[in-house]
């Protein structure tokens, strides 16, 4: 479904199920009903849950989601590391290779 035809609150629970870090839901709120360009928010937020991925970055270090919000680092420039983002697909490729064998057993 489109962000644009969910109500608010919906919005705002797929953004808090979406990000890392679960603290301060009240006031991430507060900052999150002020946001008007929710398209962008989705789309960078998708961006940065990949790179915190890739990087490894410890949850300590990923920002607050009112922080996120309050200070628009959603708008901030994204730049990945080639090789850690190598890794990291070479990593998710044996996953998936690993699943696929793992349902294909399954099934027999």
């Amino acid at each position: 479904m489109e962000i644009e035809n969910l109500s608010l609150e919906q919005k705002f629970e797929s953004f808090w199920l979406k990000y890392p870090k679960k603290v301060w839901k009240k006031n991430t709120y507060k900052k999150f009903i002020k946001i008007k360009d929710f398209k962008n928010l989705f789309l960078w937020l998708e961006e940065y849950i990949k790179l915190w991925e890739i990087e490894w970055t410890p949850r300590q270090y990923i920002p607050n989601p009112e922080t996120f919000l309050n200070q628009e680092r959603y708008y901030d420039e994204i730049i990945i590391d080639t090789s850690k983002k190598n890794k990291y697909e070479a990593i998710q490729k044996k996953q998936n290779e690993i699943n696929r064998r793992k349902i294909v057993k399954d099934q027999c």
